[in-house]
C-alpha cells in the first residue's frame, strides 16, 4: 500500500495520527501488520494502524524511518476499530535464512586439516569420548 505524506501522520504514533485524520476527513481505522524484510536474514511483522478511507481504500499516513513510499500491510479484522492500540501485540519475527548444516561444516573443516592438525584433533575428540565430526 502507498504511504501518503499527510499532515496528520505522526512518526512512531500510527494510531494517534490515524485517529486525528479520521476526525478531520472521515473514514475508519484498520489494524494489522506491516511486514518488514531484512533480505536473506529475517522478516518482522509489526502491529500497525492505517486509515480506511470512506470509499474503502487502505492508506498509510505514518512516516517511515527510511522514507519508504510503500509498505506491505496485512489487515487483521479480528481487531475491531475500538481496539486499544496501547494493548497491541508485540512484533513477530521469522528468520529468512536457512541455518548452516553442522555436519557439512565439520566435514569441510576436517577436509582442510593438515595431517598434524588432524592427529591433534582426533586425540582431543577421543579424550572427550567423541568422534571427530562431533
Amino acid at each position: 500500500m502507498p504511504i501518503i505524506d499527510d499532515p496528520y501522520g505522526l512518526f512512531g504514533w500510527c494510531s494517534d495520527g490515524v485517529a486525528e485524520k479520521i476526525k478531520a476527513d472521515g473514514g475508519d481505522i484498520a489494524f494489522g501488520w506491516t511486514i518488514w524484510e531484512w533480505p536473506n536474514v529475517l522478516w518482522t511483522a509489526e502491529f500497525h494502524a492505517v486509515r480506511r478511507s470512506p470509499d474503502g481504500q487502505l492508506i498509510d499516513i505514518t512516516p517511515k524511518p527510511k522514507r519508504e513510499s510503500r509498505i506491505l500491510f496485512v489487515a487483521n479484522q479480528s481487531y475491531p476499530e475500538t481496539f486499544n492500540f496501547d494493548h497491541r501485540p508485540g512484533n513477530r519475527r521469522q528468520r529468512a535464512y536457512q541455518p548452516a548444516d553442522p555436519v557439512q561444516l565439520a566435514t569441510e573443516r576436517i577436509a582442510n586439516l593438515k595431517p598434524s592438525q588432524m592427529a591433534y584433533e582426533q586425540r582431543r575428540a577421543e579424550k572427550a569420548g567423541l568422534s571427530l565430526h562431533q
